[in-house]
């Protein structure tokens, strides 16, 4: 599938990118990376950490899949060196990394791996076979390189309630929901990291990381969208990577509720919440995939009609007011529902913002692209929202485009904008690699000297 490319973005003060410049320009080992983020897992294995962005990141140090997925879409290498489909797709066959061991320092087997990849999805068989990894199906499976890339498939070791995987860094304090302290792995498949530990501190809010980042006493924090341009420090921003969107619970149930979230539809300003609220970054989403993912986004439409609204709204008698829900801890997300809600008055469509709602009928959330494959990405995003599975067939752009629309026009959803992720960098960060999707990739960052 053609892509239309990634952004990636990284701005410096003058005197940031001089010291960066005139700093040392070659790496060294040593030093503790320290990195506070607003989530609080409480759990490190890797099926919990999959349920949220941050833990995802922190599953990527501690952790590795079978398979790889570089910024281009290409399947690469990680615990597996090289793999075969057989059967017509129905079999495939991993030959897996020479001599690697899990962070407990047992040996990687093909027993090992295959009972890690058994507990992540009980429709497949798994076997060790003749030295390799054999996965099967009882049809074929033309999705399963990209699925095992998706962080549920990270391999792990379970020994009671012990686990450890065979990332760049292994576990070495761990206080749950509050701090992690991890470890360089020294046998690292991939060379040593540079860094001989990350700390990362967990539940900080957006005020407490930037007063603890303006200590000096962070190196990385989670920047908001709507902060990129206001921000003097150094940073990166990955492509528009999050949709945010407006999730009905179910689909309409009469002609006069479809008529209600059609009006509702039409009275958004998608681009004022671009403009004004997110401070241009970022881009107005009228899909569920992003334009850089599929080529296709700009066919759907999503503009603004006022007059249409009205008419919409007027022929719903005793139209209810609609309650829309957001976190209570999202900041940026309660600035949009007010914002959609004043939007909808205009239509004359009542909507009220309730924060933490739980009984609200439409909630507005994010939604983390889980793949740069289309497919699987479309896929991943109607299974967080329960919603049955699209109908795709493999290679057909026109099938994911169709599948798209039935989504949309099912009156479940109403896409608003796609957000990049974006960190602040302090000045000692080196080598900090710029990721379409977002990734950390800890094991080739170092630290410099201070200024």
């Amino acid at each position: 599938m053609k892509r239309t490319g990634w952004r990636s973005v990284v701005i410096s003060s003058v005197l940031l990118a001089a010291i960066a410049a005139g700093g040392e320009s070659r790496a060294r080992y040593g030093g503790t990376l320290r990195i506070a983020m607003s989530a609080a897992p409480t759990s490190l294995d890797p099926a919990a950490l999959a349920t949220s962005e941050a833990g995802r990141q922190v599953a990527r140090l501690l952790y590795e899949t079978l398979v790889g997925m570089d910024g281009h879409g290409n399947v690469t290498p990680l615990v597996a060196s090289a793999w075969v489909p057989e059967m017509s797709g129905q079999r495939w066959r991993f030959q897996l990394r020479p001599g690697m061991n899990w962070h407990d320092g047992a040996q990687v087997t093909p027993e090992s791996v295959a009972g890690a990849l058994r507990s992540a999805n009980s429709d497949w068989t798994v076997r060790a076979e003749a030295g390799s990894v054999v996965i099967e199906n009882a049809t074929p499976i033309p999705d399963l390189l990209a699925d095992l890339t998706l962080p549920r498939y990270a391999l792990a070791r379970r020994q009671g309630d012990k686990i450890a995987g065979t990332g760049p860094f292994a576990m070495k304090e761990w206080q749950p929901g509050r701090a992690l302290l991890l470890a360089a792995n020294e046998g690292y498949w991939g060379g040593r990291p540079f860094l001989d530990a990350v700390r990362v501190d967990m539940g900080q809010n957006e005020r407490q990381q930037m007063i603890s980042f303006q200590l000096g006493k962070t190196d990385v924090i989670e920047l908001s969208p709507d902060l990129v341009r206001r921000a003097r420090a150094r940073h990166v921003e990955s492509a528009p990577v999050e949709l945010m969107a407006l999730v009905f619970t179910g689909e309409p149930a009469t002609q006069a509720d479809a008529d209600l979230r059609r009006a509702f539809a039409l009275s958004l300003d998608r681009g004022s919440l671009h403009r004004i609220l997110l401070q241009g970054e970022g881009e107005i989403a009228h899909g569920l995939l992003p334009g850089w993912l599929t080529g296709y986004e700009f066919l759907f439409s999503g503009e603004r009609n006022l007059e249409r609204a009205r008419l919409l709204r007027a022929a719903v008698k005793q139209a209810p007011s609609l309650t829309v829900s957001c976190e209570a801890s999202d900041a940026l997300a309660q600035l949009v529902a007010q914002r959609l809600a004043l939007n909808a008055r205009e239509a004359g469509v009542a909507v009220q913002v309730s924060p933490g709602a739980s009984n609200a009928q439409a909630r507005l959330v994010r939604l983390r692209m889980q793949s740069l494959d289309a497919r699987v990405a479309l896929r991943e995003l109607s299974a967080v929202l329960n919603w049955p599975p699209p109908l795709i067939g493999r290679g057909s752009l026109e099938e994911l485009y169709r599948a798209e629309v039935a989504l949309i026009e099912s009156g479940r959803v109403l896409p608003l904008l796609y957000l990049p992720q974006a960190f602040a960098l302090g000045p000692a960060v080196r080598n900090w690699e710029e990721d379409p999707f977002g990734a950390w990739h800890l094991e080739d960052v170092w630290l410099g000297a201070q200024p």
